[in-house]
């Protein structure tokens, strides 16, 4: 038998354990986030209630206000989603589970690192992307204004998720336990919130030009460009639509957004810590 032929029979047959390991861990990790109440009061009425609170205080004279306004509250619920839901829930098992030792017996027994760190991640992944569905559908009932491709909003999820999932695995390595995670997570979650386009915006110069390249202004940008067709600060396009003329204009942060995700997952795997502080 060909020597192709051996390892794709030997890659199909392992890949049945690997998913296996994983649907195991995720299940008991998506157990463990559904009794922390906690974490699902901050998932469910947090960024969905801070969305809607920017929509109803936008002011309603201002050109192209609709659009603006349901952009600006996207973006903010995504942020709030990505920080709260995603990087925070992430940390907060990663050292919890250090802390207990329960990453080390994992990694020394059948599953990967890979497989680990994906369960980890899966409970946040999964109520960020349903209540990304359910704003969305909220925004266009209540605004009528709906995404340009779709293709775009479901990109910003999925780098959204990834880089959220990095950087908490980066912060866990200097978080001692749960408790201190309130204090290490402080610096990415300011960076979220500046990076948010309106407040960006009114920020001098010097601070917004490398602002602008960080992952969570790029999703804004991003953001703004799927409802507006352009970023925040220009006139929305109302003249083109569709997927052609969104991705144009997306090309450029897509790309750098993809260098962040492509870096930082590399980041976290090299320096993840598995080993208790005690």
């Amino acid at each position: 038998m060909p020597l192709t032929q051996n390892s794709s029979n030997e890659s199909a047959t392992e890949a049945g354990p690997r998913f296996r390991r994983y649907r195991s861990l995720a299940v008991a990790e998506v157990r463990q986030y559904l009794r922390n109440k906690t974490l699902l009061f901050m998932a469910v009425i947090f960024p969905i209630g801070v969305a809607f609170l920017v929509q109803f205080m936008g002011r309603s004279d201002q050109g192209g206000s609709s659009l603006i306004r349901t952009a600006t509250s996207m973006e903010v619920f995504l942020l709030i989603t990505f920080m709260f839901v995603q990087f925070y829930s992430v940390l907060s098992m990663a050292s919890t589970r250090r802390d207990e030792r329960v990453l080390k017996r994992l990694r020394t027994g059948e599953a990967r690192d890979f497989e680990i760190l994906t369960a980890l991640a899966t409970p946040g992944a999964i109520m960020t992307a349903t209540l990304t569905l359910l704003m969305t559908a909220i925004l266009i009932a209540y605004t009528g204004d709906v995404p340009r491709s779709g293709v775009l909003l479901f990109l910003i999820v999925i780098f959204g998720i990834a880089i959220s999932t990095a950087l908490a695995l980066l912060t866990s390595a200097i978080t001692a336990n749960a408790e201190a995670a309130q204090m290490t997570s402080l610096p990415v979650m300011v960076l979220a919130m500046l990076s948010q386009s309106p407040l960006r915006s009114a920020l001098p110069e010097q601070i917004q030009d490398p602002l602008s390249r960080t992952p969570f202004a790029l999703i804004g940008d991003l953001t703004f460009i799927e409802w507006t067709g352009k970023p925040f600060g220009q006139n929305a396009d109302t003249s083109a639509s569709g997927l052609a003329s969104t991705i144009d204009q997306a090309t450029h942060p897509l790309g750098l957004l993809l260098v962040w995700a492509a870096v930082l997952a590399w980041a976290a795997l090299r320096y993840m810590k598995w080993e208790t502080n005690r």
